[in-house]
């Protein structure tokens, strides 16, 4: 789910690579401007991103 978007830019399913443009920013209530919520769902169930944000890292550091 990626909320607060103007725009979703993805089709359910689709894979993705980090250059992938996952939608716009927008804003909503009362924010001091536009920004993204994330949150990593599998089989209709939150997941942990941290494994995720470790294993962009780790590949990050690879020449």
């Amino acid at each position: 789910m990626y909320s607060p978007l103007s725009r979703i830019m993805l089709k359910i399913g689709e894979k993705i690579t980090a250059a992938n443009r996952l939608g716009r920013t927008g804003s909503s209530g009362r924010c001091a401007g536009p920004h993204l919520h994330r949150e990593i769902r599998r089989d209709d169930k939150t997941v942990n991103p941290l494994a995720f944000f470790r294993a962009g890292r780790r590949i990050s550091q690879h020449p």
